[in-house]
């Protein structure tokens, strides 16, 4: 594999020689020397790359990157020679958020939604493409940094991805498409980021099906090599089998947080119906279950320092977007509680001053201060209800469709396998089915795929019994 990185390096060297490379920003003089871009671009016959240029500052996106990238993908998506489109970053991250300071702290709260205006607008965008788009998410990929990555049909971490939706530490709730893409996460997965803002690890997030590829950095020229050579068009799939031949070996397995009996408590706690309820299935859990008690005594925790409204707000999203057909519909919902957040709440002022500004560990002081003092009419009243200022403020069409379905080049879901074993999957027919069949099936549907016997093993071992003959039940 070593030899066939170098020679496909040596291609990709002679390739992306004869490409046009540009780095579209304005140019000013400062000290005598020419600003550099915070996004460059190179365009191969087929292959086109963007790459956030902004290492010190963990490539977080600005208003200045949103509209490079967006004004640039538009021209991708127009010409017939495009093949692939990757995005990735320089340094330790792809991007580690949106450039939130200017949304919390700008002057003009008008400007600050019209940055949300231009950021949602470049996730939907990515989303709707139909050229095949390939996020390189290496590093720090959280908040705005998913919503980049997360519209792309093939998301590739790596063992230095950190990936989180850190906004409720903040005094905000995930936007970017969160609610749409968490929402649809196995079981309560998405939730509990949503609510926690919990970061996981590139691994973690190829077996939860949020990448759907694991790939060692060192391998990106040599796989960036094999998707120039793609003769165009070109089509998703065409893509996904090229990465999935540079999968990691051995595969990194799940975090012992993230399955079993830590996993069930994930979904017991947070599929509740409401915050309070959440947290009281937490204090159940860490009284009377030890096998997970430190896990909840800790989840607790982080809720309680978090936003009420925040909690309220973003658990609200979160069921709302299980509902939604689309990403857009997802992003207009986003941006009316962002108006409610920049105009009715200091939270956020005061979140991202104590964790960006002053980065203080002491948890600033909430209003309201309890659960019990945010009410859900209050909360659908002012974050969820439309308002002059974003009603039809994006230029977005919320009948344009992904080119494929989020899951389609993932490990298979946790839907998928029960619907298997329950006999309402296409292919299973309405016998029962043993755990050989299962774990059969899904290994020849995809035999190039890493990580299928595991994960369906998992979910096999947690969400099922064996009844007589060896026959499996869904619990």
């Amino acid at each position: 594999m070593h030899k066939v990185a170098t020679n496909r390096l040596k291609m990709l060297t002679r390739q992306l020689s004869s490409t046009r490379s540009s780095s579209v920003s304005t140019k000013s003089l400062i000290n005598d020397s020419v600003k550099e871009s915070p996004v460059t671009f190179t365009e191969g016959v087929g292959l086109k790359t963007f790459t956030l240029n902004r290492p010190k500052a963990l490539n977080a996106l600005n208003q200045e990157m949103m509209v490079l990238i967006k004004d640039r993908i538009k021209e991708w998506e127009a010409n017939p020679s495009t093949g692939v489109i990757v995005g990735s970053g320089v340094g330790k991250a792809f991007c580690a958020g949106g450039d939130v300071k200017s949304v919390a702290l700008n002057p003009s709260k008008e400007h600050a939604l019209d940055i949300l205006k231009d950021e949602f607008e470049l996730d939907h965008a990515l989303s709707v493409l139909t050229k095949p788009y390939v996020a390189l998410m290496d590093g720090y990929t959280m908040g705005g940094g998913a919503g980049i990555s997360l519209p792309a049909p093939i998301r590739v971490s790596t063992d230095n991805t950190v990936f989180s939706f850190p906004e409720t530490r903040l005094g905000y709730a995930p936007d970017v498409g969160a609610s749409y893409y968490l929402s649809r996460l196995d079981g309560q997965l998405g939730t509990y980021l949503s609510l926690t803002g919990q970061s996981i690890s590139g691994s973690d997030l190829y077996h939860l099906g949020i990448s759907t590829h694991h790939v060692s950095p060192s391998l990106f020229p040599a796989l960036l090599g094999r998707l120039s050579d793609l003769s165009t068009p070109v089509t998703g799939a065409d893509v996904s089998s090229v990465v999935d031949e540079f999968t990691s070996q051995p595969l990194p397995r799940l975090s012992d947080s993230l399955k079993g009996a830590h996993r069930q408590a994930i979904d017991d706690a947070f599929g509740q119906s409401s915050v309070e309820e959440i947290v009281q299935a937490l204090e159940h859990q860490k009284a009377n279950k030890p096998e997970v008690s430190k896990w909840a005594a800790e989840t607790l925790k982080t809720m309680q320092e978090r936003p009420p409204t925040s909690l309220k707000v973003a658990l609200e999203a979160i069921r709302r977007g299980m509902k939604m057909h689309n990403v857009a519909q997802a992003l207009q919902q986003e941006l009316t509680f962002a108006d409610g957040f920049i105009y009715k709440n200091d939270d956020f002022v005061k979140g991202v001053t104590a964790v960006l500004v002053d980065k203080t560990k002491t948890v600033p002081k909430w209003y309201p201060g309890t659960l019990k003092d945010v009410h859900k009419s209050e909360v659908i009243g002012a974050y969820f209800t439309t308002t002059e200022r974003t009603s039809g403020k994006l230029d977005i069409r919320n009948e344009k469709k992904p080119l494929v379905g989020f899951f389609e080049f993932a490990l298979p879901t946790e839907r998928e396998i029960e619907e298997y074993v329950r006999g309402s999957h296409p292919a299973s027919g309405a016998n029962a089915v043993k755990r050989k069949e299962v774990l059969s099936f899904f290994k020849s549907k995809d035999s190039a795929k890493q990580g299928v016997a595991e994960k369906v093993a998992e979910v096999l071992d947690r969400c099922t019994t064996e009844e007589k003959g060896g026959f499996l039940k869904w619990k």
